[in-house]
């Protein structure tokens, strides 16, 4: 083989050139004969071995260094990436951390500004109760108040005050109604959409104050009507937990980011806590988690609801008992702004014959500009149920309120 010094090849270069083609030239000896020729030299072959054996070895240790090094950046890496994924974890833990604080920290602040508001009702001057002697049950249905609504339909007209009128308007009604039939106790079943709520921009519009004092005032106006009230008869009142005009869902606002998604709950928590020093007055409200309050009226069962949820007024009923095993007797709700009773089935047994029912009851605000553009409407009212321990439904008192 034909060994030539290539152009600019230095002696070192020209050194490993050939000694790696040992193998091709033969021997060490020939490799010896090649470089000697070339870099006119007179070393024998062991000496070209050697000096390739030790830069191989050094090569080798350098290459090992590198590897090493290559490894070392490597688990480096995988470390750094491990104290990265940690660092993002705790990030993600404390962003979390960081909104339940600031939803809590809204919570608090959402109550103390109602507490603010928030006094207890001193009890009025007690009149004597009724001597009471039929067996009959009456019970007194709220629904769709809506207050902080201000507007004008067609056929109505509506603002706070004119709330508070209608107030004093059933208590009228109420203590002549308790009178004529010597009734020394009522039931009132509130159903839900207390307040006008912020569920749509539209609602900027039509509401006459902020949400938090509409809240305030309304738990204080319906407290001050049961307290005014329990002058002449004793008081049981339910309020029906959920509603959708209650919800706060306010400019997209997620579900449960703001004190709570219903303000059914608060409004009913605080008149209890309103007339906490009335004894003619019990309130009682929702077992916690529900959407529906029950209670009895004699042997026979009652269920409250607003029907925001409900797809079917007609098999509500077979709903109910499907789910909680209970099998009502009545079940009233509210929402629709009018008013309707659906026989469901009829019970017999004894000396007791009565229909079952699902009531749709009267809203208390009435029609309003959007019931308008559907053409549709009804009369503000609240009606009054007499619910016989025989009969069941068998009387039913309608309070005009326009």
């Amino acid at each position: 083989m034909d060994f030539q010094r290539l152009p600019n090849e230095t002696d070192e270069q020209l050194f490993l050139r050939v000694c790696s083609c040992k193998d091709s030239i033969g021997s060490w000896s020939k490799v010896a004969e090649v470089l000697n020729g070339l870099l006119n030299n007179n070393f024998d072959e062991s000496t070209y071995r050697k000096r390739y054996k030790e830069f191989n070895r050094i090569d080798e240790a350098v290459l090992n260094a590198q590897n090493n090094a290559f490894d070392f950046d490597r688990k480096h890496e995988v470390l750094l990436d491990d104290i990265r994924k940690e660092r993002i974890k705790l990030q993600t833990v404390n962003a979390e951390r960081r909104r339940i604080d600031r939803a809590e920290a809204r919570q608090e602040l959402f109550y103390e500004q109602v507490g603010q508001y928030v006094k207890t009702v001193d009890p009025p001057v007690f009149k004597e109760l009724q001597t009471e002697n039929s067996k009959t049950e009456y019970l007194l249905c709220l629904s769709d108040i809506h207050y902080n609504a201000d507007f004008k339909s067609i056929n109505n007209i509506y603002s706070p005050a004119i709330a508070v009128e209608r107030f004093s308007k059933i208590i009228e009604y109420v203590k002549n109604f308790t009178e004529e039939k010597h009734i020394r106790k009522i039931k009132i079943l509130e159903l839900g959409d207390t307040v006008q709520g912020m569920i749509h921009l539209n609602d900027l519009r039509i509401n006459d104050s902020s949400f938090v004092k509409s809240i305030v005032d309304a738990s204080r106006l319906i407290a001050g009507f049961l307290n005014e009230l329990s002058q002449y008869v004793r008081v049981d009142y339910y309020h029906v937990p959920t509603s959708n005009h209650s919800q706060i869902r306010a400019f997209n606002a997620k579900r449960s980011e703001l004190p709570s998604e219903d303000v059914e709950y608060i409004i009913g928590h605080y008149i209890h806590d309103l007339l906490v020093t009335n004894p003619r007055v019990t309130v009682t409200l929702a077992d916690e988690g529900r959407d529906y309050i029950s209670f009895n009226m004699g042997d026979q069962v009652v269920y409250g609801l607003h029907g925001h949820t409900v797809k079917n007024i007609d098999s509500i009923m077979a709903e109910i008992s499907a789910i909680t095993t209970d099998l009502p007797d009545f079940v009233f709700m509210g929402h629709y702004h009018s008013q309707k009773e659906i026989t469901v089935s009829e019970i017999h047994g004894g000396d007791y014959s009565y229909d079952t029912e699902v009531i749709v009851c009267p809203s208390f605000v009435g029609s309003d500009p959007y019931a308008d553009s559907l053409w549709k409407g009804s009369t503000a009212a609240v009606n009054i149920y007499g619910i016989n321990d025989k009969h069941g439904h068998v009387e039913t008192y309608k309070i005009v309120l326009n």
